[in-house]
């Protein structure tokens, strides 16, 4: 007689993705929760000999999951749930963790052991943004630390801070150091940010949500009279070749 090993896997039906452990169900969710699956690559804080350990996350609305590399059906679930290839692309991040969180670890004795390996894990989806560094997948933009818009976040935060009037006292001119220090790959994954924010508040929500975002040092009305007309005159000056 031979026996099947039990193995963590995902699995997609209708509407909803799902996770089993050894056979069992252990959460399930609506894949239209699901924001992005990332594979991720996590250093050891526990002992200079140990390797780097790869391992997915499905971060969906509410929940994390942590499935160790070997997991069952994450490619497949993931075409499922976006079978065009730019949906899984605009999905499909790489991150890198500098070691990865304890609670993320196969536990032995009780807890007493948590060698350096990723655990399968279903959490609470953390109110803060992981202390990673992302990029989309195949992207030729280096990471930079996870937000919902990361790269406007880092012109926001890096080139609009209190010192901002260093580059200038205008926005092209704040715009034209940005484009001289980054490459054009930079410019278009931030007019892709851009793009989803205003498609996804209205005018009424926008400000608002610019400033939990964001938290930015200066204020997109003052400058343009209204933060979406801010945007999109950011977006233009992107556009234009250097």
């Amino acid at each position: 007689m031979t026996f099947r090993r039990r193995r963590d896997e995902v699995k997609v039906d209708g509407e909803r993705v799902m996770l089993f452990s050894r056979g069992r169900q252990i959460d399930a969710q609506l894949h239209a929760s699901l924001e992005r699956v990332y594979s991720v690559n996590a250093g050891a804080d526990i002992s200079i000999f140990s390797l780097d350990v790869e391992f997915h996350v499905f971060q969906f609305k509410d929940k994390l999951w942590v499935l160790p590399w070997k997991t069952v059906g994450v490619a497949a679930a993931v075409e499922a749930i976006w079978p065009e290839k730019n949906g899984r692309l605009a999905h499909s991040w790489e991150a890198v963790l500098w070691k990865m969180p304890r609670d993320w670890r196969q536990r032995y004795l009780w807890g007493m052991l948590r060698p350096h390996v990723p655990a399968l894990r279903v959490l609470p989806r953390p109110a803060a943004p992981l202390p990673w560094f992302a990029k989309g997948e195949g992207s030729k933009v280096g990471g930079v630390p996870d937000h919902d818009y990361p790269y406007l976040k880092y012109l926001v935060g890096g080139y609009f801070h209190q010192d901002w009037d260093i580059a200038g006292d205008t926005l092209e001119a704040v715009i034209a150091l940005f484009k001289n220090e980054h490459a054009p790959e930079y410019w278009a994954e931030i007019r892709t940010d851009i793009g989803r924010l205003m498609n996804r508040y209205d005018d009424a929500a926008l400000p608002r949500e610019f400033i939990r975002l964001f938290r930015p040092d200066i204020d997109p009305e003052a400058w343009s009279g209204s933060t979406r007309k801010w945007l999109i005159e950011v977006d233009e000056l992107l556009r234009q070749p250097d």
